[in-house]
């Protein structure tokens, strides 16, 4: 199903919402609720929308500094980063993107959502997966923790 909100965690809320406010304008509002109940619901819903946007704008910027450093780390360019291509570097760099993402905190949806925005669509199971690798990375290998710090 395609998301009809530009917030997909918050899709079923927010189209709830949006569809009460729709119903208490459409016929049940001059039965049941005064025009002030219209209002405030719509009110409420844009003060919603206002404060998810600025989350949103929030987390974008974080995940746009991780982009940043992962690709001068790695020595890479954007675009590289965001291909489809599975090399080890560029998988591993990706990962890497994630998995600092991830511990941020920012959720999987929202990490999914700016890869696409950058052109890379990938879906949610596979940056679990990379979350993981570099998990176990940092298990077994010190190096990797440093790395991770390095970039946090």
């Amino acid at each position: 199903m395609k998301n009809t909100t530009e917030f997909p965690e918050h899709e079923d809320d927010l189209l709830s919402l949006r569809d009460l406010i729709k119903e208490l304008r459409d016929g049940y509002g001059e039965r049941y609720a005064p025009d002030r109940v219209y209002h405030k619901l719509n009110e409420t819903y844009n003060t919603i929308v206002f404060s998810i946007k600025q989350t949103n704008n929030m987390k974008k910027d974080i995940f746009e500094g991780y982009v940043d450093k992962v690709t001068s780390h790695f020595g890479l360019t954007r675009d590289q980063l965001f291909t489809k291509d599975k090399s080890r570097h560029l998988s591993d760099a990706r990962h890497v993107l994630y998995y600092l993402c991830h511990q941020r905190p920012m959720t999987s949806t929202y990490i999914k959502h700016y890869l696409g925005e950058s052109g890379y669509n990938i879906d949610l199971p596979s940056i679990g997966h990379g979350v993981k690798k570099v998990e176990s990375h940092m298990n077994n290998d010190p190096d990797y923790i440093t790395l991770i710090n390095k970039l946090k």
